[in-house]
Parts: C-alpha cells; sequence; structure tokens
C-alpha cells in the first residue's frame, strides 16, 4: 500500500496500526501494556476493596457479639 492511499484511509492524525489486524488501541507493545496494566489496576483495587469490607464486617460483628453478650450478662 503506498503512503498515499495509507493517508487517505486514516483520520485525521490517527497513524494506521502497527498491525493491520489490531485495533489502532491495542497497536503495539507499549500499548499492550498500558491496557494490560489498567485491568490489574482495577482488579487490584476490586481486591483493596474486598478485603477493607470483610475486614469492618469482622469487626463489626465482633463487637455486636460482645456489646449483646454485655447486655444479655447485665440482665
Amino acid at each position: 500500500m503506498s503512503a498515499s492511499q495509507r493517508a487517505s484511509r486514516e483520520p485525521s492524525g490517527v497513524p494506521a496500526p502497527a498491525f493491520p489486524g489490531r485495533s489502532r488501541r491495542r497497536s503495539g507493545i507499549v500499548a499492550d501494556v498500558m491496557v494490560d496494566r489498567g485491568d490489574v489496576e482495577k482488579r487490584e483495587l476490586k481486591r483493596i476493596g474486598l478485603i477493607v469490607a470483610a475486614f469492618v464486617f469482622t469487626i463489626s460483628l465482633i463487637l455486636g457479639v460482645a456489646l449483646f453478650l454485655q447486655d444479655w450478662r447485665s440482665h
């Protein structure tokens, strides 16, 4: 494909993908690493959120049982 044909197919200022069968967003190693890093960060945030939620649930359960037992023993 000549340069003029390639230029006519591209939107303004966006280069053609390095690998024609792949999307523009994921064309090249750097783009793959960036996309994967975003996925990893989302998974890590979800994992941290689940750990925090489990910790809060456990503490509230322990406090609830302790307060219930304290109230029950005082009667």
